[in-house]
């Protein structure tokens, strides 16, 4: 029988109360793979060049978090699509400390913790919309004791209708053309070792909640994951 993990990390408040964010994106799904990337090879600068990428299983590396492939997920990520982007070229369009709330649920055999999950300190999103081609994406993360975690939603449309502008979008709707995932990644501080699991969605559904007359944000926000990855280019 399945023991539920249950994971809510809000990371948008007023100065007085935590408030909903205007667009709030529900998805759930199942994790179909996990991949553990080792160092291979690095620079002079001792930058990592190369990774030797091998399946895992399950989450047991982690030691609080316990799931495995095949294991279901959903959760929520919502976010104010009034915000600006920082950089907008007409075609891609990126936010770095965009704020961001999210619930995470994770079921699996020996998901007995509702720990695990750091506060998430930093966010990005981007947004492709390119001709005959769309991508929308959200990421979260932050560190807990020596691991930095990122979580993350990457929505591809092939058919180019998920986006009509580089702004953030009001509606996102599962595209009957393209590829829509959950990615949750771990990686150890003073370490170039990376393990990802990534699963398929099966729905994904957007919803506006009405924004207050005023909201004090103080974001709890986040840089994506991507800056680590960034050595692998």
């Amino acid at each position: 029988m399945f023991k539920k993990l249950s994971i809510a990390t809000v990371l948008l408040a007023s100065s007085s109360v935590s408030q909903a964010l205007p667009v709030e994106i529900s998805y759930s799904g199942a994790f179909n793979s996990g991949t553990f990337s080792e160092c291979s090879g690095y620079d002079l600068a001792g930058f990592c060049m190369d990774w030797t990428d091998s399946a895992i299983q399950d989450s047991a590396f982690y030691g609080v978090l316990d799931f495995a492939v095949g294991d279901t997920f959903s959760g929520t990520i919502g976010y104010d699509s009034s915000v600006v982007a920082g950089n907008d070229d007409g075609a891609f369009a990126s936010w770095d400390q965009i704020p961001l709330a999210s619930t995470l649920t994770i079921a699996g055999d020996e998901a007995t913790t509702t720990a695990g999950l750091p506060n998430f300190e930093y966010s990005s999103a981007f947004a492709n919309n390119m001709d005959g081609f769309d991508g929308f994406s959200l990421s979260q993360s932050g560190f807990i004791d020596d691991w930095w975690v990122s979580i993350g939603l990457d929505i591809f449309d092939y058919d180019g209708i998920l986006l009509s502008d580089t702004t953030l979008p009001e509606d996102v709707a599962f595209p009957e053309n393209g590829a829509s995932t959950f990615n949750i990644v771990f990686m150890k501080s003073l370490s170039d070792d990376i393990y990802r699991f990534t699963g398929d969605l099966d729905s994904l559904v957007s919803v506006n909640v009405p924004a207050p007359a005023s909201l004090g944000f103080f974001s709890i926000a986040l840089i994506g994951f991507s800056l680590y990855r960034k050595k692998r280019a």
